[in-house]
């Protein structure tokens, strides 16, 4: 199940891939070999390896043109003789039944199974003699392409690997930096450079988790805002009054660096499961601290309480029903965050974010929030005497007025 759905990401049997896409396949396999000495020599990089394409023994016969028309023959003779000796010449048709078949006729394997048999192969000239085919053409063992690794009607070459022990984004990017500066463009090689380089038709795509991570991070950049967008929208409405929503909604990036001291501490790098733990401490955070928010409120419209007493009654009523908020998000996500089973890549990230930045909450915005309430609320006091009481300026004509 892992392999095919690395295929499908990547394309190759890996969790990345670098393709090296040109139109030749030796070209292709020299820069990719090339592409994975620099990979292997990266930090974070394992799994290297590179799909060769070529190892496939072939016969290669070239013909000698000028031998051949002194002969009287052409290209084509020696082809149809080449064609029914070795690869066999369909003369008819075998019919059983519904079914027909061509019938192929070629030569002994004792006649075509070695470079000798085959120049021995002989050609019949238009006077009626036989030439050997070793005399008018090049007879010769080459390396063949074994399999071709095609996508979007253009060949590559693919070299896979994993990333493991640092975060995916800066490990590709050194990774392309490296291959950059190693194997540069042939148009943009420095002076004098004798390494490979890679031709101008050729390019080099990857492919895998990196192209996920791209497609993610574009697609939080319009979740979280329009996130953050709703929960002052929401907090507004619960709590109707523009400074306790900034309270509020201050216990988010409280509760944000309780989830990456956790990253920190468990050293697990940030991940798109990561970012989905973050959005989920939003809402913890967003809901401990209407809790108190709300309470405190009520105090001060309803029974009147002062700042100073309000902020420590609603502190000491709302502890139980926050400190369970956060305790059980903490021990519900327990399990995952200690898992080191199959799917533990996925869900371990978030909850270790959720339950560090709910331990966070459970302590640090009980001492923080309630000065929060008592500062930010003398503050508006006495903005609103200032308001109701303002400096009253002279006349004209009194000392001190300048016009």
């Amino acid at each position: 199940i892992s392999d095919n759905v690395e295929e499908a990401v990547s394309g190759v049997k890996g969790e990345n891939s670098v393709k090296v896409v040109g139109p030749d396949l030796r070209t292709n396999h020299q820069i990719a070999d090339s592409v994975s000495d620099v990979l292997s020599d990266v930090r974070g990089i394992k799994d290297v390896g590179l799909f060769s394409s070529l190892g496939q023994p072939n016969i290669t016969i070239s013909v000698d043109r000028p031998q051949t028309a002194r002969y009287g023959l052409n290209t084509g003779d020696i082809d149809s003789v080449v064609q029914a000796a070795i690869g066999g010449q369909a003369v008819t048709e075998v019919y059983e039944g519904e079914k027909f078949f061509d019938l192929t006729v070629r030569w002994k394997p004792q006649y075509r199974e070695s470079l000798e048999s085959i120049r021995e192969i002989t050609v019949s000239t238009p006077d009626g003699s036989q030439v050997p085919l070793g005399q008018i053409a090049d007879i010769q063992p080459a390396e063949g392409p074994a399999m071709i690794y095609r996508e979007d009607a253009v060949r590559y070459s693919p070299v896979k690997f994993s990333v493991r022990g640092r975060d995916l984004a800066s490990t590709i990017a050194e990774a392309q930096q490296r291959i950059d500066a190693e194997i540069p463009r042939c148009d943009k090689a420095p002076q004098g450079w004798t390494k490979l380089c890679r031709p101008y038709d050729m390019r080099l795509e990857w492919a895998g988790e990196i192209n996920e991570l791209h497609e993610a991070e574009g697609r939080l950049l319009i979740i979280i805002p329009l996130t953050f967008l709703l929960i002052a929208f929401l907090t507004y409405s619960a709590v109707k009054h523009w400074l306790d929503t900034i309270l509020v909604i201050i216990s988010i990036p409280i509760a944000c660096t309780g989830g990456v001291l956790a990253l920190l501490i468990t050293h697990i790098n940030f991940s798109v499961s990561a970012a989905m733990g973050f959005i989920s401490i939003f809402g913890i955070a967003i809901q401990d601290a209407i809790l108190v928010v709300t309470y405190f409120q009520r105090l001060r419209e309803t029974e009147g309480h002062s700042i100073e007493a309000a902020a420590r009654e609603a502190a000491e009523k709302r502890f139980r029903p926050v400190l369970m908020t956060t305790l059980v998000a903490t021990l519900g996500l327990m399990p995952a965050a200690l898992s080191n089973g199959i799917g533990a890549q996925t869900q371990k990230p978030l909850a270790v974010v959720v339950i560090g930045g709910s331990l966070i909450l459970a302590i640090l915005t009980r001492v923080v929030q309630p000065p929060l309430l008592v500062v930010a609320h003398r503050w508006l006091e006495k903005r609103k005497k200032s308001d109701q009481n303002p400096r009253s300026i002279p006349p004209p004509g009194v000392e001190g007025y300048e016009v």
